[in-house]
């Protein structure tokens, strides 16, 4: 089984429609009947080569009284192990018994998220095509088209820079290093411009490397200079070599790190 270590807050059937949508009519749940929020994660253990999920849900047993599990009187302070061990056993072939239940609901609820997912997709290209003016289909820059379905909205976060720079490390899948300062057009100049530069740091960067990261990045630098910059700050996005080393030093509890 592998294991989800992040994304505590999402529910199983959106995480597997997103990384295996050929698997929906395919997965057999187990519900393992643990606590469960949603600080905890939904999917305890997945397997796509067998298409099989372990949740931390209350399955239909859970609903049932205990007594039909057990006689009221059969775990009192006379109860032996044996008689603990027959519980648990009982309860094994329960849980087996009605896994073919759970799993049809936890079927039908991935064929929600899947029709759910299709109408939230159609509303995005909707909007983004006749709002915005920008058609998913005809957009070949794979940043670009990741970067696009923040445009709705854009109003509420252009300019805001942790903003972007969380969303630039989300697109690009590295560290993100934000500098914010100033520059003049020349070295007379007696006023500067504000300037924020967006590095993509990179481990093991050479020349060659640098060059083909930068072409990459042109298009989501002119997206995000037009969308999500205001007209009076410069932006840049460039590829930085990175020594990805980890570090020694300890930090207080109110350190913060950009």
């Amino acid at each position: 089984m592998y294991q989800l270590p992040k994304y505590p807050q999402a529910k199983a059937e959106f995480i597997l429609h997103c990384l295996y949508p050929e698997l929906d009519a395919e997965w057999d749940a187990t519900y393992k009947g643990t606590f469960y929020r949603n600080y905890s994660p939904d999917i305890m253990g997945y397997d796509p080569d067998t298409a099989e999920v372990e949740l931390s849900r209350d399955g239909i047993l859970k609903l049932l009284p205990a007594p039909f599990i057990s006689p009221e009187d059969e775990m009192d302070a006379s109860s032996s192990p044996a008689r603990a061990e027959g519980i648990a056993r009982r309860t094994a072939i329960l849980e087996e018994a009605f896994m073919p239940f759970n799993t049809t609901l936890f079927r039908y609820s991935l064929k929600v998220e899947k029709v759910a997912s299709e109408v939230l997709g159609a509303k995005l290209r909707f909007i983004l095509g006749h709002i915005f003016g920008i058609w998913l289909d005809e957009i070949t820059d794979p940043y670009v088209r990741e970067a696009a379905s923040v445009l709705p909205y854009v109003n509420a976060h252009k300019g805001e820079v942790s903003y972007i720079h969380t969303l630039l490390a989300s697109i690009t899948g590295h560290r993100i290093e934000t500098l914010l300062d100033y520059y003049s057009l020349s070295e007379s100049a007696a006023s500067t411009l504000p300037r924020v530069t967006f590095n993509v740091l990179i481990p093991g960067l050479d020349a060659e490397g640098y060059k083909a990261e930068a072409e990459r990045l042109e298009g989501l630098r002119k997206f995000v200079g037009q969308w999500l910059i205001p007209f009076d700050l410069y932006c840049d996005i460039r590829p930085k070599e990175y020594a990805d080393t980890p570090s020694n030093q300890i930090l207080d509890y109110n350190t913060k790190l950009n």
